[in-house]
């Protein structure tokens, strides 16, 4: 991301130096690298290519077993299910894509050549911009079902949850290969302190750097937390004033406050683990700043370690996954005690 190796399409081209694709004046510099590797012990290897290897496989298997789960929990609507679904299917996405740098990570190189190289980067472009895309699908899921509970069901319905949600992978699918290929191709490149293939960031390119910065994180995460603080209002209203009545309804409303909240820190968890990573491309734009390679790693691996982070949030915060899951395992063949809830 910010050092400074030619991309992979410059390395296997001719050796003349004026048949270079890209300007390195226009990327980030690391002059203490060899190109080829990185600068990192043998120790940091090592480190480095246990944990890719731990974030894909519980990334992998803990989206799996969060869509298996999710389809079963009664408290969850048809629509929320749909868009929580799409959700982890995108960071499954990041999971499967990521099981590349296992290998480069342990031979410290890339291995699969540039094509593979260019078509990684398109798609962990286009899960990290679907979630952004499913958050947002599910921050207005939770806006109908609280400000109109009598109609939510007939106006989310299954079917258009479903198609809401493959139009959204099928639009940033396109926006993305756009970006990535056709407006800074030369950008695309295999970042060798964090052993994955992303774009790096360039001078050239501060407009749409901006501009992506903003349309994928900015805007979005304002919109959400915008509309969560005012679900919350209104959801503390209602309850305030159904408890006076009816307490059973009351305890209901509670349950939709808590699924408010939920939905509240993955979209904090989203946005924490994004966000070092857009304002330091900003960071080496504007100001062309060198980083340390552990820092490039811990930058990178943050933002791609969130594909397994919400799977840990429904376990920990909702109260109807974890009971589902429990149960499940309880009658699964391959568990034969009983797996005791975690406290509410």
């Amino acid at each position: 991301m910010f050092h400074t190796y030619p991309s992979i399409m410059d390395t296997e081209m001719t050796t003349t130096a004026d048949t270079s694709s890209v300007d390195s004046s226009t990327i980030a510099s690391w002059p203490d690298d060899e190109v080829g590797q990185s600068s990192f012990s043998t120790t940091a290897i090592i480190f480095r290519s246990v944990y890719i290897t731990f974030a894909s496989i519980l990334t992998i298997f803990g989206n799996i077993f969060a869509m298996f789960v999710l389809h079963r929990v009664p408290e969850f609507s048809d629509a929320t299910k749909i868009f929580m679904t799409a959700l982890c299917s995108a960071d499954l996405g990041v999971g499967f894509a990521i099981t590349l740098s296992i290998p480069a990570s342990f031979i410290d190189d890339w291995p699969f050549g540039t094509i593979v190289c260019q078509i990684f980067c398109v798609l962990i472009g286009v899960f990290g911009c679907s979630s952004v895309a499913y958050l947002v699908g599910i921050t207005l899921d939770r806006f109908v079902a609280t400000s109109f509970p009598l109609r939510y069901p007939s106006l989310l319905t299954r079917s258009r949850a479903i198609k809401a949600s493959t139009l959204i992978g099928i639009v940033t699918l396109c926006v993305n290969i756009l970006l990535l290929v056709f407006v800074s191709p030369n950008s695309l490149s295999y970042n060798h302190h964090a052993a994955i293939c992303i774009p790096q960031p360039i001078s050239t390119n501060l407009v749409s750097e901006t501009i992506y910065f903003v349309l994928i994180l900015v805007l979005p995460m304002a919109a959400i937390f915008t509309i969560y603080s005012k679900l919350l209002y209104i959801s503390h209203k209602q309850v305030r004033r159904i408890r006076q009545d009816l307490p059973a309804a009351g305890r209901v409303k509670t349950d939709d406050r808590k699924a408010v909240i939920l939905f509240i820190v993955v979209t904090a968890s989203f946005t924490a683990s994004w966000l070092p990573f857009f304002v330091s491309r900003m960071h080496v734009v504007i100001t062309t700043v060198t980083y340390p390679g552990w820092a490039d790693f811990v930058i990178i691996w943050l933002a791609m370690s969130n594909s397994w982070f919400n799977f840990c949030i429904y376990i920990l915060m909702s109260r109807p996954f974890r009971r589902t899951a429990l149960r499940l395992l309880n009658a699964s063949p391959f568990f034969h005690t009983t797996v005791h809830p975690l406290p509410d």
